[in-house]
């Protein structure tokens, strides 16, 4: 019996040495990835950013340039890069020209959520679109430039989270999964994609300076951009008429149109009174109605200016007889856009067509 238990002895050593030395070069492996992964990460990055500015289908725009300052590990199987800045083309529409953005991301951050397939949550902070961005409008509009300004002149101090990204197979397979949803958000403010956002946008309206936040919420299976509401509520009381709910409900729920509907609403209402100014043969109100409608029409269609319309007369102070008055001239400016009627017709009709109710 006592033989026996030095070769026991001798038996568990061995056993030990070896989980020893695995921890050792456990140990090891963990010290250099993390001594090390940073360097290997940004190696591996630079390498895969060449197949990632071919792996964007040409329909849905192209990368021109992507850079970033570096990138490391960080705890929770986590990855970050910084510094990242890249300049964008959209695809064109509707015959336009493509329009180019450049944007700064100062960090983003890449979670492993799973691993079978490879799921990440993506996590940008800072993010900043420095372009100008000129929205699609018909090539006579007289509201998108000149004393109007820019549309959009800049979004900035944006965070973004796109949870539970699927990396499997191609990097293209990946990118075509993810790409079509994301355009739509950015185009419609709406996308059946879950993430969340916010973001500051600004433009000028009447020459000041403005700037509202974006905020999305989740609503029947999609995520919705909005604006918020109080930047709403202070924005509207700029006005001599304040902004319905209504309007202000339909601007929330529209925010990439909300600076040309405003900027419409400006033009609408300094055309008309200059008009009226100069001839007695204009009514300043129904001359607005008219000229109003038949933009929003031109910009969006016969059933989003129809809406807007409505908007504007849900909880104002006018009279059933006003209202019905207002209805009435905006159904003919929604019908003179449509039969294709130019701006200097449609004036000149304010002034002619008996149809035109007047105060």
């Amino acid at each position: 019996m006592d033989a026996s238990r030095p070769k026991a002895g001798r038996t568990r050593r061995p056993i030990r040495w070896y989980l020893l030395m695995l921890l050792a070069m456990a140990a090891g492996l963990a010290a250099t990835a993390f001594l090390a992964g940073g360097w290997i990460l940004t190696r591996a990055t630079r390498v895969a950013l060449p197949k990632l500015m071919r792996s964007i289908p040409a329909e849905h725009g192209s990368l021109q340039r992507v850079e970033f300052d570096g990138a490391e590990f960080a705890l929770l199987a986590s990855a970050v890069w910084s510094g990242i800045s890249l300049d964008a083309r959209l695809p064109s529409e509707k015959g336009s020209p493509p329009k180019s953005m450049r944007i700064k991301i100062p960090t983003a951050m890449a979670s492993l959520r799973g691993l079978f397939p490879p799921r990440f949550d993506l996590k940008l902070e800072g993010v900043r679109v420095e372009s100008q961005l000129h929205l699609d409008a018909p090539r006579d509009v007289p509201f998108a430039g000149g004393e109007f300004d820019t549309p959009v002149q800049r979004i900035d101090d944006g965070s973004v989270v796109l949870p539970d990204v699927e990396f499997s197979g191609s990097l293209r397979s990946s990118i075509r999964r993810e790409l079509p949803e994301l355009l739509a958000f950015a185009r419609t403010g709406l996308t059946t994609r879950r993430l969340s956002m916010s973001a500051r946008l600004h433009f000028t309206l009447e020459h000041v300076p403005t700037s509202v936040r974006l905020e999305t919420t989740r609503e029947k299976g999609g995520t919705r951009l909005r604006i918020n509401r109080q930047d709403l509520d202070s924005l509207s009381r700029r006005y001599s008429q304040p902004l319905t709910l209504a309007e202000r409900e339909l601007l929330a729920v529209n925010p990439l149109r909300a600076p040309m509907l405003l900027r419409m609403k400006d033009y609408a209402e300094r055309t008309a009174r200059r008009l009226a100014r100069g001839a007695k043969t204009y009514n300043e109100d129904s001359t607005r109605h008219v000229l109003w409608s038949y933009w929003l029409t031109r910009m969006y269609g016969p059933e989003f200016a129809e809406l807007a319309a409505n908007a504007h007369e849900e909880g104002s102070a006018n009279s059933t007889e006003e209202s019905d008055r207002d209805r009435h001239n905006n159904g003919l400016g929604r019908d003179w856009a449509s039969s294709g009627k130019t701006e200097s017709q449609v004036l000149a009709l304010i002034r002619e067509d008996s149809r035109v109710r007047r105060r």
